[in-house]
């Protein structure tokens, strides 16, 4: 199928081979009951029901392959470079486990997906970090830099070490799966003191469209295509500007609140009280005057 509509990839993909993974279970909110599911997955079922062209899964190297003996997909996740460091496999839509990590034999070590488009974030001054990896695909194939997170346990395991691959960019965009995981994810990353001011919580789901895939299924299916481009646009506008005004993070766009710093004397003399008191700060016969 055709699931790309008036859409010109650019920059974000190409041919290089690279790669990430968990044996966590994403369950992204799908508590569907789906008896009927093929045993397997292949990468033409994922592009038709994710609504992904096709050739762009084949470009990023999302290939057809076997886990115990079972059709599944991999997909790789690259370095900086776009050199493949760790890759997972899935076997079902819906169906759990979906994801399969690598052989621990392997010695591969996880990362997040998508790091090959960090120099383009950096360009642009943004970055998606959504939860799963066809969260990511979608918004590459929209063309917008995104470093997606395999799961709340991946990121509770490896977070204090992944934060350093999000330095030099000025605007974070999370958008919140409508579920209590997408809630735990944005509280572990707004928890993080390297990158919690940079954070801007998007808020596009709905019990009816749990994640950014969930509402490009509906946009694609009901020509809407353009209306969620300038969904996406709205959010990276909204917050760049929070960014520009210093409110990242914070509801109303307020900055955020400064804990007062604790100065010590130690070693030092202290200073007279009439050298710390503000003249007529503190009314006549007050205690401390």
């Amino acid at each position: 199928m055709e699931a790309r509509k008036d859409s010109q990839h650019t920059m974000i993909h190409n041919d290089s081979s690279f790669g990430y993974g968990s044996n966590d279970p994403n369950t992204n909110g799908h508590d569907k009951a789906h008896a009927e599911e093929a045993v397997g997955l292949t990468v033409e079922r994922y592009a038709e029901a994710k609504r992904l062209d096709l050739a762009f899964l084949k470009s990023i190297n999302v290939k057809n392959a076997t886990y115990d003996f079972t059709p599944a997909i991999r997909i790789v996740y690259p370095d900086e470079l776009g050199k493949e460091r760790y890759h997972r496999y899935r076997t079902s839509l819906y169906k759990e486990p979906r994801f399969k990590a690598p052989s621990r034999g392997s010695g591969a070590k996880p990362i997040p997906y998508g790091l090959q488009t960090l120099q383009l974030a950096r360009q642009k001054g943004y970055c998606w970090i959504p939860e799963g990896e066809s969260d990511t695909q979608l918004l590459w194939l929209l063309d917008h830099p995104s470093v997606g997170i395999p799961g709340v346990e991946a990121w509770t395991k490896f977070g204090p070490e992944w934060v350093r691959f999000l330095h030099g960019i000025p605007v974070l965009l999370v958008p919140v799966e409508h579920d209590t995981a997408g809630e735990k994810l944005w509280t572990l990353l707004s928890s993080s003191e390297e990158i919690r001011e940079r954070l801007y919580r998007v808020d596009m789901t709905s019990p009816a469209f749990n994640d950014l895939g969930d509402l490009w299924v509906d946009a694609y299916d009901n020509d809407a295509v353009e209306d969620f481009r300038g969904a996406l646009q709205a959010q990276i506008y909204l917050g760049t500007r929070a960014h520009q005004m210093g409110g990242l993070n914070q509801p109303n766009g307020k900055p955020p609140k400064r804990t007062p710093r604790v100065v010590s004397f130690t070693g030092r003399p202290a200073p007279k009280p009439r050298e710390w008191i503000v003249r007529n700060a503190i009314p006549k016969g007050h205690a401390t005057s």
